[in-house]
């Protein structure tokens, strides 16, 4: 989702929900507001999010009692947090790269774990264009969850790329939704 007045992608009250190879930026609260039970997050983009800086959210948030797992994910320059599990939630999360979030880039019982990253993601100009460059640190950085092709239909490397692109020698371009029912390119 971009742009939008709320979350990017939201699981609020919902039980097994999944959100992968999703994109979200400049949304007025989180990219990925996993509040449900049993969410899971994989391979999301997460940039720029939290525009009110109204509560306590972050590119990813498990907040109100939610439970989940979040892994290969990119939250970067976020306006309060990267990742945040707040005391009444319970997540798992590894191989996720935060960078450049205001608050931290991992926040209330979260914390970076040794698979995650804390570097700047290399992507080639977000937004709108989130594919990785040659030299980021997300490039087949993350963990076999099963998925096989990315956000544009390019195949997974193994092991994976961080991110809702995989890592490709020849960027593709694309189409790909937004929560506010408009469509934007991926430019190469």
């Amino acid at each position: 989702g971009q742009n939008g007045n709320g979350s990017g992608f939201v699981a609020w009250a919902n039980v097994n929900s999944t959100f992968y190879y999703n994109i979200s930026y400049n949304n007025t609260t989180s990219g990925v507001n996993a509040g449900g039970i049993n969410t899971i997050v994989y391979n999301n983009s997460c940039y720029h999010n939290f525009v009110n800086g109204i509560g306590v959210y972050g590119e990813i948030s498990f907040t109100n009692g939610s439970s989940g797992i979040a892994r290969n994910n990119i939250m970067y320059n976020g306006l309060k947090y990267g990742l945040i599990v707040d005391v009444y939630s319970s997540a798992i999360e590894d191989h996720n790269l935060a960078f450049g979030n205001a608050v931290a880039d991992w926040g209330g019982i979260a914390s970076k774990g040794p698979t995650d990253i804390e570097a700047d993601p290399m992507v080639i100009s977000a937004p709108p264009d989130f594919n990785l460059q040659s030299t980021s640190p997300a490039k087949w950085a993350g963990v076999n969850v099963g998925l096989n092709t990315d956000i544009l239909g390019v195949p997974v490397h193994p092991p994976p790329s961080i991110g809702a692109y995989e890592f490709n020698l020849s960027p593709v371009t694309g189409l790909c939704g937004s929560s506010n029912g408009n469509s934007f390119a991926i430019a190469p």
